[in-house]
């Protein structure tokens, strides 16, 4: 394939150079020198034609508004002007590059980009560099699955049309990803897509509720025409008030077909089958009480569905081939995802290796998100089917962190709030030990586990002893051990007087000796930076 340059050959970088001030100073986007938008504009004129670059300013004009204020995580403030253009030129690349991947034109490219940015009804408030990125993105997925879209253009237009008489583009674009990669066409996600915007009139609502579904169904093998049927079902007459029932579909995916002897597609077309009852799904679900549950006991290769590529989360099982160090950084990334600035998939997931294999099983599950807590819920599984010696990894996802911060009366300061908040998250979890307890206690054969969570600061290992009834304990009292370490550092003996001053503020490994100190014994939490490999010698936190 050609590389993604558009100029002719033989174009003088100076030309370029000279062309990019003429193009700043048209347009009146800097009265001083800017060099960081001077290298934008001309890294985009190395991609694109004067003529196209020019229907794209005038396209982009209505989002670029005047100055904004970045706050930074440390409450850094900095004046940019032009923020969303410079944001939108750092996608460019990145979306003709994936554009030609898939079998676009670089013409074909430059008109959907202008189909999109026409297409948003209230640019005053848009996020247009986002959408650049998420159709960039469709673009990428296509490819993965095989699809050309040379001859796709007409849908493509239609399914960004449809979206923006609701304004939800964004959230239809990242949906047309996600159904390319579960296996629909092009025509088949236009007509998932669309039927939200016609049937709700305000269809803004039931978007997010409608995405959590449909990803549910990522690396199911589904039959795709039967996920444009179920979801016709799911959305009824008024997908607004049906937004429960995609929640419903979620648990579904999770546990019926885990728990019982039944597939995603034929779930699918179970709900199909019950689309002209009152309940279609409370129908389905007395359907599945009927099946015998088999999920404890099924071999690997029918309850883990095979998956290429790197791990990432998913609702259903799957189980993938890959190297501890690979499948390690790809956990640290998911760690570190970020939704509100990528549309990064956010959330936790449970992972156990197999050493012998060098096999990776994804356990699926769904997340619970409530104040001050969360909580993956998995579908119990015999994990000595899996391996003799299986290693158990919990992501702990650093977006997923304020949910769990101590609020500001029982940490007044901030920055100790932070601190507080990253030691919570690096530590094991009472969920933690007690599903440990339960993998224990229903393998058919003695194994011996290594236990580790993947967390934004790094890798937490944390040694525990073969034994399922002090896991059991540890599970219902590792919360006050937690409590009683802090405790020392920032409270009086007497219980809620909060002394800190500010002054020699504890680090995670301070508070992580404290709780090692008070662990029971062949209990230890050792903390390992980014990029630890746990094939190195082990050096215990607990001293």
């Amino acid at each position: 394939m050609n590389e993604i340059t558009t100029r002719d050959e033989g174009v003088d970088k100076q030309d370029i150079g000279q062309i990019t001030r003429s193009i700043i100073a048209e347009n009146n986007l800097t009265k001083g020198l800017d060099m960081e938008l001077l290298m934008l504009t001309r890294n985009s004129l190395e991609i694109m034609y004067d003529k196209d670059f020019d229907r794209f300013l005038k396209a982009q004009e209505p989002f670029r508004g005047g100055k904004v204020t970045v706050i930074d995580e440390d409450r850094n403030k900095n004046v940019v002007y032009y923020y969303n253009l410079r944001e939108s030129l750092r996608k460019l690349p990145k979306y003709f590059t994936a554009a030609q991947k898939s079998g676009l034109s670089y013409e074909q490219s430059n008109d959907l980009l202008i189909h999109l940015l026409k297409s948003i009804k209230y640019p005053e408030i848009s996020e247009e560099y986002k959408d650049i990125m998420l159709l960039g993105r469709a673009f990428d997925c296509a490819t993965e699955t095989g699809l050309n879209l040379a001859t796709e253009v007409k849908k493509i237009e239609e399914i960004i049309t449809v979206s923006s008489d609701e304004s939800i583009i964004s959230g239809n674009l990242y949906s047309f990803g996600n159904a390319t990669r579960i296996g629909l066409n092009v025509e088949q996600s236009l007509r998932l897509l669309r039927r939200l915007p016609e049937e709700s009139s305000i269809a803004g609502y039931p978007i997010m509720s409608f995405n959590d579904a449909l990803k549910t169904l990522m690396f199911a093998n589904v039959d795709p025409e039967l996920v444009v049927e179920t979801f016709n079902v799911l959305g009824g007459k008024n997908p607004y008030f049906q937004q429960q029932d995609y929640k419903i579909f979620q648990e579904m995916v999770a546990f019926s077909t885990t728990l019982h002897d039944i597939t995603v597609n034929e779930l699918l077309q179970t709900i199909v089958d019950n689309k002209n009852e009152k309940s279609p799904l409370k129908k389905v679900l007395e359907h599945i009480q009927k099946i015998p549950q088999t999920g404890l006991d099924r071999e690997p290769t029918k309850y883990f569905t095979e998956k290429k590529g790197k791990l990432e989360l998913s609702t259903v099982p799957y189980r993938i081939q890959r190297s501890l160090n690979e499948g390690m950084r790809d956990l640290e990334k998911i760690a570190r995802a970020n939704s509100l600035k990528n549309w990064d998939e956010v959330g936790e997931g449970h992972w156990i290796y197999a050493p012998e294999t060098e096999i990776w099983y994804s356990m699926g599950g769904v997340l619970e998100i409530s104040r001050g807590r969360i909580r993956h819920n998995i579908a119990p599984y015999e994990v000595s089917r899996l391996s003799k010696n299986p290693w158990f990894f919990h992501v702990h996802g650093e977006e997923l962190e304020i949910m769990i911060s101590p609020g500001r009366k029982s940490i007044p300061q901030e920055s100790l709030r932070k601190i507080m908040t990253k030691y919570t998250s690096a530590i094991p979890s009472r969920g933690d030990y007690g599903i440990l307890a339960s993998y224990m206690k229903d393998a058919k054969r003695h194994i011996t586990m290594r236990a580790f969570i993947v967390h934004g600061q790094g890798v937490t290992e944390y040694i525990f002893p073969d034994d399922v009834a002090q896991l059991e304990k540890m599970s219902k009292n590792s919360r006050d051990i937690s409590d009683e370490a802090v405790k020392g550092l920032l409270y009086e003996p007497e219980p809620g007087v909060f002394v800190y001053d500010g002054h020699g503020m504890p680090s995670v490994d301070d508070i992580l000796l404290r709780q090692n100190k008070l662990l029971p014994e062949g209990f230890s939490i050792d903390l390992h930076s980014e990029g630890y490999n746990p094939m190195e010698i082990k050096v215990s936190h607990k001293q």
